[in-house]
């Protein structure tokens, strides 16, 4: 802490939605705040059944459930982070309408798909995957299974919606990306963009920096 008191934790309001903060001990500014425009948009797509993976402490969850679906599905790895994310439902009387699993994403993933479960929406918004430019090529295949594995979750009927937020610097939906790029199921395109909000910042002085964005799909079969 550079300047000002420690308040511990407070609350913010992000659209109809309200979470609790703690700025200090919080993971980064205790919140994804890169994210709070992808979050509202991501919310109107929201109906049915939603999964949210890397759910952190349940922002694009509790939107969704905020905005009208049945019942969502958030699943992260960090148990701290769960708990910050019932807080949050039980903060937004929402607690009824969304389940938290602690799990890790490439084995939820999979499993969740052998047993035949599906979303009509689903929610990818994962972790780097690499910490320098060594890894990146292993990062990407990364990012390409989780995808392909979350599509397999999607639910038939029409539309189906899918947002991923990827590294767009090398273009990870793209065939010529590291690790083959995303190899999708008949996408019927782009509904929407997800940059970072209001785009990604000046990297002139740091032009190795990865900036994610993302893209909500839609896919017909």
């Amino acid at each position: 802490m550079v300047f000002g008191e420690n308040v511990g934790t407070v609350e913010i309001r992000e659209g109809n939605v309200g979470f609790a903060v703690n700025p200090v001990a919080g993971q980064k500014t205790g919140f994804f705040l890169d994210q709070r425009d992808n979050r509202l948009k991501v919310a109107a797509h929201a109906r049915g059944s939603v999964l949210d993976m890397f759910c952190a402490d349940g922002a694009f969850a509790l939107h969704c459930a905020k905005a009208g679906a049945e019942k969502v599905l958030g699943i992260d790895s960090s148990a701290p982070a769960l708990e910050r994310a019932a807080a949050n439902a039980e903060r937004n009387q929402l607690s009824e309408k969304v389940t938290w699993v602690r799990g890790m994403a490439f084995d939820e993933l999979r499993a969740r798909s052998e047993a035949g479960e599906r979303y009509d929406l689903v929610i990818l918004d994962p972790p780097a995957f690499a910490k320098n430019r060594m890894e990146l090529t292993n990062a990407f295949r990364g990012y390409v299974e989780i995808n392909s594995r979350a599509m397999r979750l999607v639910a038939p009927g029409d539309p189906r919606d899918l947002l991923l937020l990827v590294p767009h610097d090398r273009g990870a939906l793209h065939q010529d990306a590291p690790g083959g790029g995303l190899r999708l199921p008949s996408p019927r395109g782009i509904v929407g963009k997800a940059p970072a909000v209001d785009g990604p910042p000046d990297r002139s002085h740091a032009p190795r920096v990865v900036v994610f964005e993302g893209a909500l799909l839609r896919i017909d079969s």
